[in-house]
């Protein structure tokens, strides 16, 4: 099939087995090969050979062999196709691709200038001329080995210090422009440094490349506090995440992931050996990014601050989740605490404990969109919270989700679900009041259930006699003095109208 073809071959130039078999085995470097524990088989001496140059592996002991594809098969025990489907959630690329040779080159080349700079900032970092960084990096409690581990660099001040070290032909100056390296002068010819005097974290994908970086000030500066790589053939900060490569075997061996705000939450709570941490690149979450945590993990925690912007950027992450069918819990963190300073004042077992009970999604959402708009609130006020409502349930796909918001949103705004069901099926025209049907409703159970037993009776005899929905439409209007009976027929009419 030519689709797959297309795919395999990409995905062989440029997924790195190296790269990609260290995720679950430890591998060290000898030469242009590397050596480790075979997963095949049990052995106490190495004899499993990984080489990138040649996209091969090798066991000398029980002679497994075979490219990337044949471990991923053979290491999941899963078939070809589903190998192809693993593959392609961990390298991105759609399986549908088609492989175009002088661009997977061209990327290649691009690969290879932003590995240069990040050496180059890297290299800075521990030079005299980073001191003032080291010290303010020192000075938030991050030590010389979170540094080396999370590859933190420093871009120097000046316009032209990487332009005059690293970029020496015109197709380097070329493709630093194109990956946001460097700006294009607006009056003369050339370029100039982009990152000037920040503190860099590369961002890394899933074969540990890097794809573009993030840059922050640390001295008191009226510029911005981050500015981050621009979308790029290797970059794409809504598919992305902050700590990608080193959190991927720790995501998969938890099923699942902490989501946080900023870089130095990823680093802080990664110093305390809670290590299935990312956080997305300078933006709010996104749809794609959720999609590619599904392959890895089953839960999602999004630990944010507890300020107005937290809470925001908490209950859009929730709703991305929920449409996603991802389960998702939500911590806000008390009032000037971030994830970083809980890393800083806690050990990992008390961090652990402060997050061990996460608000429910469904509970949070609800929480957020009726915001001081239950019990005796201002009509205006309800009105305006379930305008809020029912554009999130008109966006959910499932019936039952729906009818899940529905019937909490009515019981926190005090309202019926028969009238507030009824107001979204209607296009969303609210009936403030609590209905007069309700109060006897209230009676009729005070009094006796036998109305309710009726009622349920109804339904029985419409599951047991299918043909009754001939009639469907003529029973559209009904009303029931129970608001699960009312939920099962909204189910029902869903089903056969």
């Amino acid at each position: 099939m030519q689709i797959q073809s297309n795919f395999i071959e990409r995905v062989k130039r440029e997924v790195g087995i190296e790269s990609y078999i260290s995720r679950f085995i430890k591998l060290k470097k000898q030469g242009k090969r590397s050596l480790g524990l075979c997963p095949f088989h049990q052995e106490k001496s190495p004899s499993f050979t990984v080489s990138n140059e040649l996209g091969f592996f090798y066991c000398f002991g029980c002679h497994k062999s075979g490219d990337i594809i044949s471990f991923v098969k053979d290491f999941e025990r899963v078939e070809f196709t589903k190998a192809l489907e693993i593959l392609s959630d961990y390298s991105g690329i759609p399986l549908d691709a088609k492989f175009n040779p002088q661009e997977a080159s061209e990327k290649e080349e691009l690969f290879r200038l932003n590995q240069e700079y990040l050496d180059y900032f890297k290299k800075n970092l521990f030079s005299s001329e980073g001191r003032l960084a080291r010290d303010y990096l020192h000075s938030r409690n991050i030590s010389d080995s979170e540094i080396e581990r999370f590859e933190l660099g420093l871009a120097l001040p000046g316009f032209e210090n990487s332009t005059e070290k690293l970029l020496n032909s015109p197709e380097k100056w070329k493709n630093a422009l194109k990956l946001g390296l460097i700006k294009q002068k607006t009056n003369s010819k050339g370029g100039y440094d982009f990152y000037r005097d920040r503190i860099m974290f590369p961002i890394k994908d899933f074969a540990g490349r890097v794809c573009g970086f993030g840059g922050r000030i640390y001295k008191d500066s009226e510029e911005a506090k981050y500015i981050n790589s621009p979308t790029s053939p290797i970059y794409d900060k809504g598919k992305m995440f902050y700590g990608m490569f080193l959190a991927q075997n720790s995501i998969r061996k938890h099923r699942k992931v902490i989501l946080v705000e900023g870089y130095l939450d990823v680093i802080g709570l990664h110093s305390r050996e809670i290590d299935y941490v990312l956080a997305p690149l300078g933006t709010a979450l996104t749809n794609n990014q959720v999609r590619n945590l599904k392959s890895l993990a089953d839960e999602i925690l999004l630990l944010f601050d507890g300020d107005n912007a937290g809470k925001k950027a908490a209950l859009r992450g929730s709703e991305i989740c929920l449409k996603e069918g991802v389960d998702c819990g939500i911590v806000l963190l008390e009032a000037g605490l971030d994830p970083f300073d809980l890393s800083r004042q806690k050990t990992r077992t008390e961090i652990i404990e402060y997050i061990s009970k996460p608000i429910s999604q469904s509970n949070f959402i609800i929480k957020e969109t009726l915001e001081n708009a239950g019990g005796d609130s201002p009509p205006e006020l309800k009105k305006k919270a379930l305008d809020n409502l029912y554009r999130f349930i008109k966006s959910l796909e499932k019936e039952t989700d729906k009818e899940l918001y529905v019937k909490e949103g009515a019981r926190q705004l005090g309202l019926s679900i028969s009238s507030v069901w009824n107001d979204f099926k209607n296009g969303g025209v609210v009936s403030l009041a609590p209905s007069v049907v309700d109060n006897k409703k209230e009676i009729v159970k005070k009094s006796s259930g036998k109305l309710e037993q009726c009622e349920r009776k109804i339904l029985s005899l419409l599951v047991l006699h299918n043909e009754l929905f001939e009639f469907i439409d003529d029973l559209q209007e009904l009303e029931f003095s129970d608001d699960e009976s009312f939920l099962f027929w909204n189910i029902l009419y869903s089903k056969y109208s």
